[in-house]
């Protein structure tokens, strides 16, 4: 679609902004590479929306305009769309991922701990292999935190069965 195109031109810019600063580090191109940014944030912003409003019953797109809502500070509606994801198994660990990041994000970690369990129990397809890493990551870590020993050491103990020369986790 000409949306995505766009956003590929934009991207090449701030590439380019980007690799000008790294010889020249002006205010003039800071200026720039920031409303480059601005501007393909609003952009993605508007495209996954109208997407999303075509397709109400596409997950994915669901998933990605609650991605560039909560990018936009727009945390209220960013949930909806991943709760909405929720009810998509394609697109339940990733959904559970964003949800629990939101909660950890407001320090309200009685939502976060289900949803990171809930993220690395249903990612079971090849493709889902990055997210179920990363809910055990989470999980290890906030347990850590809460020094609960013995729960940590269970999800880091499922951690190493996971196989890292998997080219499917990140």
């Amino acid at each position: 679609m000409w949306e995505d195109v766009t956003i590929l031109r934009i991207a090449k810019k701030i590439e380019l902004v980007q690799s000008q600063l790294q010889i020249d580090n002006s205010e003039r191109l800071q200026a720039e590479l920031e409303d480059l940014w601005e501007r393909r944030a609003r952009f993605e912003l508007q495209v996954y929306q109208q997407r999303a409003d075509r397709e109400p019953q596409d997950m994915q797109l669901r998933l990605e305009l609650g991605r560039r809502l909560k990018q936009a500070g727009r945390h209220r509606d960013a949930v909806r769309c991943f709760e909405a994801s929720l009810q998509d198994p394609a697109q339940q660990p990733a959904a559970a991922l964003e949800l629990a990041s939101h909660y950890e994000e407001s320090h309200d970690l009685r939502r976060a701990l289900p949803l990171l369990r809930r993220a690395a129990e249903t990612a079971v397809l090849p493709q889902q292999l990055p997210a179920k890493v990363r809910a055990l990551e989470r999980l290890a870590s906030l347990y850590d935190s809460l020094k609960l020993e013995t729960a940590r050491n269970q999800t880091l103990a499922q951690l190493a069965v996971i196989d890292r020369n998997n080219p499917n986790v990140c």
